[in-house]
């Protein structure tokens, strides 16, 4: 039976920041303890992924596997751990971090469907309701429902970082709800509806490969349009 997940008091979380923010050694046990915070301060997301990429060279991954089985859902670090892979882990120690994570989070399990923040997004809310029906493949993977990514200026990042973090069904159920309300789609405005969460590349494969779409225009002024039929 899982632990319930205990928030941290406000002078803990205080701590929490300043620690990350010191640029020194952190011990594992604390940035287990500290992964699970982040599901009560979204800020503390960013603040780990930086703090974890400055050392998790210097660390054992088996450390951090027996300190995150202790906690009250183990399951949270994957989500993290999956972010640092796709959003920072840079390309020449992504083969290394890969295996790194694979014995950190080895013996974890996805946690029973629940939304990732707690007590940070209105009940039933906008962004509840995203969550719920487009989640990430980070969260989604380990048994969550969110979107955010933990990189401060993510928008503007993502335009270099071309990096997709929506499934097919995610993404095709949102491209279902954006062909309802118009009948001439960008690229842009696909993009815009996945929050930015897909690269350009997948957008386009997307639109191109919809049975519903047909495309027009030459590559700048590209756009697709809506058929009455099932071909293209």
């Amino acid at each position: 039976m899982s632990k319930k997940p205990v928030g941290p008091a406000e002078e803990e979380l205080t701590q929490a920041y300043r620690i990350l923010q010191a640029k020194e050694s952190i011990d594992p046990s604390s940035f287990v303890r500290f992964a699970q915070w982040v599901r009560f301060d979204p800020r503390l997301g960013e603040l780990w992924l930086e703090a974890f990429d400055r050392q998790w060279q210097q660390e054992s991954p088996i450390l951090f596997r027996d300190a995150n089985l202790k906690q009250a859902i183990p399951a949270v670090l994957g989500v993290l751990l999956d972010q640092y892979r796709t959003y920072f882990c840079p390309k020449p120690l992504r083969s290394a971090f890969v295996h790194w994570s694979a014995i950190a989070l080895e013996g974890v399990v996805p946690a029973p469907f629940q939304q990732f923040f707690i007590g940070v997004l209105p009940f039933a809310g906008k962004q509840m309701r995203e969550n719920a029906e487009r989640p990430a493949r980070a969260y989604l993977k380990w048994g969550f429902l969110g979107r955010d990514v933990f990189l401060n200026k993510f928008l503007e990042k993502q335009k270099t970082l071309q990096k997709t973090g929506l499934g097919l069904e995610q993404r095709m159920r949102i491209l279902s709800e954006l062909l309802k309300a118009q009948e001439r789609i960008t690229v842009s405005d696909y993009l815009s509806a996945c929050d930015h969460l897909i690269s350009r590349r997948v957008a386009q494969k997307d639109l191109s490969g919809h049975p519903r779409l047909r495309c027009m225009g030459n590559t700048r002024a590209k756009f697709y349009l809506k058929t009455t039929g099932g071909s293209k």
